[in-house]
């Protein structure tokens, strides 16, 4: 044993030694002369290529444009199919379970874009960790409100004292989870793939944000009434589909120069004229939107048994002053002046919105568009033919809704609204404290 460690050693030497006398060779040659390092340039350059020719030989020809478009259609039909199924039949129950299973599924499209098979296989459970954060997250977004649902569903199995006891102890179970998350990212930390970890994990919490916490917003939104969830979620596929089809009529025939350089497909044709499409499409159907009581009630008047609500002030008609440039502009096209016009304020809610549509939302899309191109993928996934993955196209969808809910809560709701949601937490305590919360209005009121 101690011969062959003896020989190791004299080998480990003999190879230094080899190493330092190349090294010495190669400073005493000096630098190669013009001549050849052209001669190397052009023999890379004509072998890259003939990898280019060969690469483009076994890619797939591309698709038509008519072909194209057929696909998209066909498949933004049927989307928007299952869109009008969810409205139609349970929207309360069925559109939350729907954007648990985009936030699932956008979460994984999101993280896998910087997945690195080679690094992660000398890494303890990693993917699994990244998962682990995930539903953490999920467990104190959704945990209450789930434990509610189960225990209206089986009551003999999770009781109403169990209720309680979850309810008093989520925060700290939310808590505990995150905890033991921390220290089992830190006990895994590998010697030569600390970088790697850390920005891992930073790129996880990103897309916990992304996908998950600002999805949320949409379960806000629908407790504020159905019209908030359906009127912005129509108004972005309003607008991508108006600006993909006005930039395939008018596209780079006005300006030739591209809207953006993160999209060379996107046109300042098809850019404008899905504005103008949205705002037509805003007011008209937000009009229609507002005939139907179930787009107007708050989630919980409907949740527990009511069918139908007051109707809120932003959907019944007033009168407005007519401006005085309209005015001139009517009596100049021959028409007689007006004082009032008589309109929905909800209508004039969806123009504000739909400015937002068509003027920030796309931006999200490109926010998506610079991810994909910073990580050389073209789409998050392939759930849809001609749209990509999920998160493709949820890229615009999630900061609409929070743009909704700021406006919802400021310009819409009364400064004192809380009592649907007053409401709705009562509801959905246990019968006993209902009972206990009804005597003590009962003493109140009686005295």
């Amino acid at each position: 044993e101690r011969k062959k460690e003896k020989e190791k050693e004299r080998k480990k030497k003999k190879e230094k030694e080899r190493k330092k006398e190349r090294e010495r060779r190669g400073e005493g040659e000096g630098r190669i002369g013009e001549e050849e390092a052209e001669k190397i340039e052009k023999m890379a350059q004509t072998k890259s290529g003939e990898k280019d020719r060969a690469n483009a030989s076994q890619e797939p020809p591309k698709q038509s444009v008519l072909k194209k478009m057929l696909v998209r259609t066909v498949v933004g039909t049927l989307m928007l199919g299952f869109f009008y199924f969810m409205i139609a039949t349970r929207p309360f129950e069925i559109i939350p379970c729907f954007v648990l299973a985009v936030q699932i599924v956008g979460f994984n499209e999101v993280v896998t874009i910087r997945h690195s098979a080679r690094k992660e296989r000398d890494l303890i459970l990693f993917r699994t960790q990244c998962w682990y954060w995930a539903l953490v997250f999920l467990f104190s977004l959704y945990g209450v409100g789930a434990a509610r649902s189960i225990q209206r569903l089986i009551p003999d199995i999770f009781s109403e004292e169990d209720l309680e006891f979850f309810l008093h102890y989520h925060l700290w179970i939310t808590f505990s989870l995150g905890i033991s998350a921390f220290i089992g990212f830190i006990m895994t930390l590998r010697k030569g793939l600390y970088k790697y970890q850390f920005t891992q994990l930073s790129w996880t919490l990103l897309s916990i944000v992304m996908s998950i916490g600002n999805l949320y917003i949409v379960i806000a939104n629908l407790k504020s009434g159905l019209f908030w969830f359906v009127l912005p979620s129509s108004l972005i596929i309003c607008n991508d589909i108006m600006a993909y089809f006005c930039g395939i009529a008018l596209g780079k025939k006005l300006i030739s120069r591209p809207f953006i350089q993160l999209s060379p497909n996107k046109t300042w044709e098809g850019f404008i004229g899905a504005f103008f499409c949205t705002l037509g499409f805003a007011w008209m159907f937000s009009g229609f939107l507002g005939q139907f009581p179930l787009m107007h009630c708050p989630e919980e008047t409907l949740r527990y048994g009511a069918t139908s609500c007051e109707v809120p002030s932003f959907f019944v008609p007033k009168f407005y002053k007519f401006p005085d440039f309209a005015n001139k502009v009517m009596v100049g096209l021959g028409y007689e002046e007006r004082d009032f016009i008589k309109l929905i304020p909800a209508q004039i809610h969806s123009l504000i919105l739909s400015i937002f549509a068509s003027l920030i939302a796309p931006f999200g899309g490109f926010f998506a568009s610079g991810m994909k191109r910073a990580f050389g993928v073209k789409d998050f996934g392939a759930y849809f033919p001609g749209h990509g993955g999920v998160f493709d196209r949820m890229d615009c969808q999630w900061i609409m809704h929070i743009a909704v809910y700021a406006h919802v809560i400021t310009f819409v709701l009364p400064r004192h609204s809380g009592f649907p949601s007053v409401l709705g937490a009562v509801f959905s305590l246990p019968e006993a404290r209902q009972r206990e919360l009804l005597d003590i209005l009962q003493n109140k009121f009686s005295q």
